[in-house]
């Protein structure tokens, strides 16, 4: 996996990476993480909390409802996040557009849809930050590197065929049985706190399975839409105005 690594001052790197293997890690991106800790934690204990079957889980509509948690608002709201971000997008997008707190320490056997190898059906740039360890043991994030060309190609190929979300076809072992590709051939995206997982969404990836019922992992995660086809701009304008118009913070 050390193939993946980056520097965080190494921009054109982590460029090159997402370009050619559609993930970049950056180990040790911060190295005291306690604070970011404190907050993700009040977060959850102060938001409203979406459904959730390993755990706990908040979605941000707008990372400014953060704003009072400045670890947690400064993590992605800053010149070298939204630089990443404008250059991979070709000066499309500059800033991030909502993020989730996740905290998983309930073991199931049911995986959730994301549990199952797939590319989103809405194509974003993440970045994933680790406020605890992450391994394979308590669910770590795992991918192919380098699937993201054949994701963008499966992903437009689908749209295509359908204008309903919920009928894009996206998981790959189930709806792309002839290719073969499977767990098999993923890898544990694993890092210590303070790690920062940056990847396309058109990867093929999954999230993980606590293997035991005293693994526990909280993640904070970021995304940004990248409109590539005619669908994805105008079901994100119709997003931005349910937000605008929505009581509601979180859904």
């Amino acid at each position: 996996m050390s193939d993946l690594f980056s520097d965080k001052n190494d921009i054109e790197g982590i460029l090159l990476l997402l370009r050619e293997k559609g993930i970049a890690v950056l180990p040790n991106y911060i190295t005291n993480v306690s604070k970011i800790e404190k907050e993700a934690r009040e977060v959850l204990k102060n938001f409203k909390q979406n459904s959730y079957l390993f755990g706990e889980a908040v979605q941000i509509n707008r990372l400014s409802l953060l704003k009072t948690y400045k670890e947690l608002y400064n993590l992605f709201d800053n010149h070298w996040v939204n630089n990443i971000i404008s250059q991979y997008t070709n000066n499309q997008r500059s800033k991030v557009d909502g993020a989730y707190i996740t905290y998983e320490y309930k073991k199931t056997d049911t995986p959730e849809r994301n549990g199952y190898l797939h590319f989103d059906r809405d194509r974003t740039i993440k970045f994933m930050f680790y406020i605890t360890d992450v391994y394979k043991n308590n669910g770590a994030f795992s991918c192919i590197p380098g699937s993201h060309s054949l994701g963008n190609k499966l992903r437009k190929e689908a749209w295509h065929k359908t204008k309903k979300y919920a009928s894009v076809k996206n998981r790959i072992e189930i709806d792309y049985p002839d290719l073969a590709i499977g767990q098999k051939d993923v890898i544990p995206i694993e890092g210590t706190r303070g790690t920062m997982v940056i990847f396309d969404s058109d990867i093929f990836h999954c999230g993980g399975n606590l293997e035991d019922d005293k693994s526990q992992r909280l993640i904070f995660r970021s995304h940004t839409s990248i409109y590539d086809t005619q669908h994805s701009y105008i079901r994100n304008i119709n997003n931005f105005f349910t937000k605008l118009i929505s009581r509601n913070h979180l859904y």
